[in-house]
């Protein structure tokens, strides 16, 4: 089961449009959050945060919310453009993902991106 995150209603439509298309609709959960709060109850084993991160206004609560999402061991992906995210400011998220207490476990490559897989311990 996925559970699909945002605050724009209409990219969730989207989804939900493509979902139907390749007839995958009933594995997938769509969830409007709202600006302060990501608002999915359920424990999950894995969050990935895809060239969003850097337009979060408040990271550490951001970041915070995940932690209480996932259950031990599991893991979250933060990937941001490296054109418009810059490595410093990237180091900065990083820095926010340690104090919280996830532990860095790789840097996986993606296209146009700057990567982290953390995990809960």
């Amino acid at each position: 089961m996925v559970f699909a995150v945002d605050l724009q209603q209409r990219m969730l439509d989207g989804l939900k449009r493509r979902a139907e298309k390749y007839h995958v609709e009933s594995r997938i959960l769509c969830h409007k959050a709202s600006q302060d709060r990501i608002g999915v109850g359920d424990k999950v084993d894995f969050v990935l945060a895809f060239w969003m991160v850097h337009e979060v206004h408040d990271r550490e609560s951001f970041i915070a919310q995940i932690w209480e999402l996932l259950g031990p061991g599991g893991k979250l992906m933060i990937a941001e453009p490296y054109f418009h995210v810059s490595k410093q400011d990237f180091l900065r998220t990083f820095r926010i993902l340690d104090q919280t207490g996830f532990t860095m476990i790789d840097e996986p490559r993606i296209g146009f991106s700057r990567t982290i897989l953390a995990e809960r311990e």
